[in-house]
């Protein structure tokens, strides 16, 4: 469980001590000075207790669609077990490319929206049916569709995860790798060679047409090579 943060006015962290960790209401009791934070706990999927607001409209609108954020990335992310032993730039790669699949899911999503529906929807509804003329007041207001946002926030985290790539040099150790390998198998080739018995003539043939083939063999695997 993540510790609470500390809160900016009263500079204390809103949560009980027989309960560390859980947070409680984000406001404060009245009466005192300096502010001290509310211990009651906030309304379902919201921050603020009932009598701190936690109860209106808009408060449960923000909850609603802070759980409806929740469900959408659950949607594109697959949670699984951790795996001793990986490579961290391994890791950082396999990070790299499913975010790079969750920013095009989500741009899938965001391209079935009508486009007045990119920055404009229902943001309020309210039932009145006890009053006089029952049925269901709508507001709706300019405000970026759930689908824009997430896909904003994971073209953000995409692009933080390329530049810890890119800080960690893992371009340069893939190209110091495959030089290393390419060492290798030049030596391994050179070492057949000579356990061939081949003709004076046909050893410097031979040295001359293995780096052509591993230039060859390198561009079928990785097509930057070429560059």
């Amino acid at each position: 469980m993540s510790p609470v943060r500390k809160c900016r006015r009263c500079g204390h962290r809103h949560e009980r001590e027989t309960a560390p960790g859980v947070p409680t209401c984000s406001g404060h009791r009245k009466g005192t000075s300096p502010p001290a934070p509310c211990l009651a706990y906030p309304e379902a999927g919201g921050k603020a207790c009932r009598v701190h607001g936690g109860a209106t409209r808009r408060s449960k609108n923000a909850a609603e669609r802070a759980r409806a954020e929740l469900a959408a990335r659950a949607a594109a992310t697959t949670l699984g077990l951790p795996i001793d032993g990986l490579d961290p730039a391994e890791v950082v790669l396999g990070e790299i490319a499913h975010l790079a699949g969750e920013v095009a899911w989500y741009r899938i999503q965001v391209r079935q929206l009508a486009a007045d529906d990119v920055i404009w929807g229902t943001t309020k509804q309210v039932s009145k049916q006890a009053t006089e003329n029952p049925g269901t007041d709508i507001t709706e207001e300019a405000h970026p569709n759930l689908w824009v946002e997430l896909l904003g926030k994971a073209q953000d985290r995409l692009l933080k995860a390329c530049e810890i790539a890119h800080r960690m040099g893992i371009e340069e150790r893939r190209v110091t790798l495959a030089e290393q390998v390419g060492a290798m198998v030049g030596e391994t080739l050179r070492a057949v060679l000579a356990d061939l018995d081949l003709t004076p003539e046909q050893a410097e043939r031979a040295q001359a047409l293995i780096p052509v083939q591993l230039r060859a063999l390198a561009e079928q695997i990785d097509p930057a090579a070429r560059l």
